[in-house]
């Protein structure tokens, strides 16, 4: 690290006595000690291999698997993994008093029950020892899907460029079919336990019976319909034990994937120097060095410049001066307050204001001058809301240009002693280049002489300045050369004089008649004196009406969300994704069914209390026909469960396929104005809802309705006068229900609808994890996610809340049922004082009375989470319902074209677009001619609508007026995968997927591996040369290419687009 120490100088400086030596654990690296230059690719990262907390590489890779598999269950497992309620952990008492009960009633027969209970306890042991190693293998292939979904929906407009959709969609939904295959392991697993412990009661009471039987005694009615109470009390609890021990498993699984990444240890971006340890190094990075033999010293007011060539280190050398990478050998010293603009522009889906600050406060005066020195003064004019302008997910309403000067700003803003810049001046034209060259660097953070500035930079033009004090040209991870610009140019045949000489004849043959003149700073800096900072702004100068349009982006999900009750159309739609009606149907009938073999086999023990202590009456018969039906129930449970659990599972992927075809199929205008963390959500919540919450929650739903249906049934039944008292108690009952369920939907909603900004920062965060530590912001953003956490957690205890409320209200119609049900038992007693066989019935109808508490309070509770989860539905419909296609994939016309098609003709007739209905237009009837074989060179200012050019002909967004003619044929007639796949595209961003090099090449597998390698050597990839990292096609390419430099992707990409071989 740099240090900055009390009396001393502040510099920068990399040291051991002359080398140093660099690795990232998450990429490669060269050994110091070797001879030879041997780079090799690392395997992918294991949490044990980063010493320190993730370094700048270690978000792309593990981005989801620490979104959603560490924050996911951080907010779960407060909020519905565990759900011990206040009015549940009685429950657990209740089972002890039935225990007691049942021993002074039955005497030694209760132990047969009792012994049950017990054979059980390891048997739950064993239960939840295989749902956790199930729950693991659950997760990890759900993170494998979900990790695959963000690099989608993040590279989607590259996918679309290159018509992979359907390659990709492939890719998902083979993930997604081994996600669906695992958790029909889990739910017939889980039906199991779940009907195991369901036949607990019933077992229970079979043994205990049959051990009263066996000892000699008659059943009379008082021991049958008490026994009968208690067993019906215990009951309930373990009905709701598969919940709790299935809670408990996932809870588990969370909480030992949260202490796993706790476990990464703090990063040394605090103490003052940074050393390697050459005595003890760890053999399997000395073999996968990055960089070695770096001897670097940056006093105050020295300009240090390093370039090189594509994958040389100059990334990776400013990373290891932050500590983002591991120092095998030497130190690395620098002072404390550092700025740093990475190569990427991090930008924070923030006001452009509040991303210059960051985490300092507001200066006036330093912020103006922050704006001029990095020509964003005419910016702010243009931008709808100023500096205000929310600037959206990765600075969407901003150009890469303007993403650069504002990343740039925010370094200048914060005036720091060392200033370290990745190649900023890539991302701007010509003249504004040299603004901030002068204005900034030299004028700007050198004027003092107090600041060490690093700048990686491939602007050779600018480097003939005796402002620069050093050029140190890289190569292969070491330093080639160093010394200044007349030093490095005497050296004839040298890698620096060849690259600018390189540098000049490209710059001769694309001016044309430019000479080749030699590139000094004081003709820049004549050039800028004669010209007007006004002047300068302008010429970054966006399109007005393209900033206003990209402002309009949905900035808070609360305005998009469903109101009021769920519609009985999401209930269908859900029925039907069941696999018709007739299936919802059939679950239906399923615990209608069970439910009356339930009725019936305590109907038949108090028929047989009643007439077993007859002379003529045979106990083993009766013993017989009541194990008989609860054998039956047995059954029953298991294939009603099951049927439940799979046909549910059948439900969820019929959702999430057509969620998935949706947004694939969305156009580009949706997900420019819909954050990234909204539509994951979608995916990772929403998905997760209906695959393992859902069919849960209607299983207990329709367990305890018909439960209290029952119960109202028999009471009814067996003394009429009841049915005076129940309709005020059901009047009472569906009132309450119903304002609880108005009140629970809604927190529900604000509970979904709050998750998506926690997700969409905790993302950011992790992809400007370097810049974040370089400006000591980590206090800024944790406060800033913690606020988030609070508002997502009021939601839930409003919601618990809300539940004990009701609890409160649901005993008091339980207790009055209970109450009217032995009120009328007694008075009718009274008029059928002759009838033998009443007091049975009387006892029957009192044991389902008392326990109706528990069934009414989580039927109620039950109906809510299921609307409340019916939501989940409703969000993915939304998205399936509104989100309107692009053109068809596919039309007649194809099939009608020549062989040969295109041949290259462009032909743009008053092409006007517009970005959205409403807008105005970007292109103002554009015409022109392209003949085909010909090189057209479309040069522009920011916002002149280059960019957009590309986007009318790939169809991303279709022409308000006019048309586009390719060999004579109008693509608006012509399927956008032909359209698409016949034109190639090197975008401005290169976008890699994780994966092989030949899946990043070639996702189709279409082309030989021979045509693939012919390909790589083109561009400079393989074959021999200074940069390369490719040893083979089987290399594998991690999350957003984060094991590549920039410049490596760029070849990348260009390497797919000479693949396509498009004319």
């Amino acid at each position: 690290m740099f240090s900055s120490k009390k009396g001393s100088k502040k510099y920068a400086a990399l040291d051991s006595n002359g080398e140093t030596e660099l690795t990232p654990p998450s990429t490669f690296a060269i050994d110091s000690d070797s001879d030879e230059d041997n780079i090799s690719k690392s395997p992918p990262p294991t949490l044990s291999s980063f010493p320190h907390s993730p370094p700048s590489s270690f978000p792309h890779q593990l981005y989801n698997t620490l979104t959603f598999s560490f924050l996911k269950p951080l907010l779960d497992l407060g909020n519905s993994k565990v759900q011990l309620d206040p009015y549940d952990l009685p429950d657990l008492k209740v089972d002890n008093c039935s225990e007691e009960i049942l021993r002074k009633y039955k005497k030694a027969s209760c132990f047969a029950g009792v012994a049950i209970i017990v054979v059980m306890m390891p048997v739950t042991k064993k239960v939840g020892k295989v749902l956790g190693g199930m729950s693991k293998r659950l997760m990890k292939v759900k993170d494998e899907r979900l990790k695959m979904n963000n690099e989608v929906l993040s590279g989607v407009k590259v996918i679309k460029q290159m018509a992979w959709e359907k390659s990709f969609e492939n890719k998902i939904l083979e993930l997604r079919n081994s996600e669906i295959n695992q958790l029909k392991k889990y739910v017939i697993f889980q039906s199991l336990s779940g009907t195991l412990w369901s036949t607990v009661p019933l077992l229970v009471a079979v043994s205990t019976f049959t051990a009263y039987v066996a000892s000699g005694k008659t059943l009379d009615v008082a021991t049958a319909l008490t026994s009968l109470a208690l067993f019906e009390i215990l009951r309930f609890p373990l009905f709701m034990l598969p919940n709790v021990i299935n809670n408990l498993v996932e809870a588990k699984v969370s909480w030992e994937n949260l202490l796993l990444k706790s476990q990464l240890s703090d990063a040394e971006h605090q103490i003052q120097t940074l050393k390697g340890n050459p005595s003890n190094p760890d053999p399997k990075l000395s073999s996968l060095l990055s960089l070695r033999r770096i001897h670097l010293h940056a006093p105050p007011g020295s300009l240090i410049a390093v370039v090189g060539p594509v994958g040389s280190g100059k990334s990776t050398l400013l990373n290891g001066i932050l500590g983002e990478c591991r120092s095998l050998t030497g130190s690395v010293s620098l002072p404390s307050h550092v700025s740093y603009v990475s190569q990427k522009s991090f930008i924070m889906n923030d006001t452009l204001r509040n991303n210059i600050t960051f985490s300092k406060p507001y200066d006036p005066e330093r912020y103006q001058d922050a704006i001029y020195k990095c020509a964003l003064t005419h910016d702010l004019t243009v931008l709808p809301s100023g500096d205000q302008t929310e600037i959206g997910e990765k600075g969407i309403n901003l150009s890469g240009g303007q993403k650069a000067r504002v990343a740039l700003a925010r370094a200048v803003y914060h005036d720091a002693d060392v200033v370290l810049l990745d190649d900023p001046l890539s991302a701007v034209d010509a003249h504004v280049g040299k603004h901030i060259f002068k204005e900034c660097i030299v004028n700007g953070l050198l004027a003092k002489g107090d600041k060490s500035v690093i700048l990686v930079t491939n602007a050779l033009q600018f480097l003939n300045s005796d402002k620069v004090s050093k050029i140190i040209v890289l190569e292969n991870g070491a330093v080639k050369e160093e010394g200044k610009y007349n030093e490095l140019m005497n050296n004839v045949g040298g890698t620096f004089s060849t690259m600018l000489n390189n540098y000049r004849d490209k710059s001769a043959e694309s001016m044309g008649s430019r000479s080749n003149s030699k590139l000094d700073l004081v003709g820049v800096g004549e050039e800028l004196e004669g010209e007007e900072p006004e002047a300068v702004e302008k010429s970054e100068k966006r399109n007005e009406e393209e900033l206003k349009k990209e402002g309009k982006i949905i900035t808070s999900e609360l305005k998009e969300r469903e109101t009021g009750s769920v519609t009985k159309d999401v209930y269908l739609l859900w029925a039907r994704a069941l696999g018709g009606y007739h299936t919802a149907i059939m679950i239906l009938l399923s615990y209608i069914g069970v439910e009356m073999l339930n009725v019936s086999a305590r109907w038949w023990l108090s028929y047989w209390s009643e007439h077993g202590d007859s002379e003529n009456s045979n106990q083993g018969q009766f013993l017989g026909v009541y194990a008989g039906i609860n054998a039956i129930i047995v059954i029953s449970m298991f294939v009603r469960q099951l049927h439940l659990y799979l046909k549910s599972l059948r439900a969820a992927k019929t959702l999430f396929n057509e969620l998935l075809t949706t947004i694939l199929r969305a156009p580009m205008s949706f997900f420019d104005t819909t954050p990234l963390g909204r539509i994951l959500n979608r995916f990772s919540k929403d998905t997760y809802t209906l695959d393992q919450q859902m069919s849960a929650t209607v299983r207990m739903y329709l367990g305890t309705l018909s439960s209290v249906i029952g119960t109202l049934i028999v009471i009814s039944t067996v003394t009429p006068w009841f049915l005076i008292t129940l309709p005020p108690i059901l009047i009472f009952y569906l009132g309450k229900q119903k304002y609880f369920t108005k009140t629970y939907r809604e927190l529900k909603r604000l509970d979904s609808v709050s998750r998506s900004p926690i997700y969409a920062l905790f993302g950011e965060t992790l992809e400007g994890v370097a810049t974040i530590r370089a400006f000591k912001a980590q206090s800024v953003l944790k406060k800033r996610i913690m606020r988030l956490l609070d508002e997502n957690q009021k939601a839930f205890w409003l919601t618990f809340s809300a539940q004990c409320w009701l609890a409160v209200r649901l005993e008091l119609a339980g207790t009055a049922i209970i109450t009217f049900a032995c009120l009328c038992a007694v008075l009718q007693h009274g008029s059928q004082a002759g009838n033998e066989t009443f007091a049975g019935a009387a006892g029957l109808s009192i044991s389902f009375a008392l326990s109706v508490t528990q069934s009414l309070n989580w039927s109620v509770r039950m109906s809510s989470d299921l609307e409340a989860q019916m939501v989940s539905v409703e969000r993915i419909n939304q998205y399936v319902r509104d989100v309107k296609p692009e053109a068809p994939r596919d039309t007649p016309m194809d099939e009608n074209l020549p062989r040969n098609f295109p041949k290259g003709d462009i032909v743009f007739e008053n092409a006007k677009l517009r970005y959205r209905p409403g807008l105005p237009l970007v292109l103002k009837g554009l015409s022109l001619t392209i003949p085909a074989g010909s090189k057209v060179g479309v040069v522009g200012r920011t916002g002149a609508g280059k960019s957009t050019l590309m986007i009318a002909l790939l169809r991303l967004v279709e022409l308000a007026e006019g048309k586009i003619n390719i060999d004579g044929v109008d693509c608006s007639k012509l399927g956008l995968h032909l359209l698409r796949s016949k034109l190639a595209i090197v975008p401005q961003d290169p976008v890699l997927f994780s994966g092989s090099i030949r899946s990043n090449l070639d996702p189709f597998e279409s082309f030989a591996d021979s045509r693939l390698v012919e390909i790589l050597v083109r561009v400079g990839l393989m074959g021999g040369g200074g940069g390369e990292r490719i040893n083979g096609l089987d290399d594998q390419v991690e999350e957003d290419g984060s094991n590549f430099s920039v410049g490596q992707r760029q070849l990348i990409v260009i390497a797919r687009a000479l693949l396509s071989d498009c004319r």
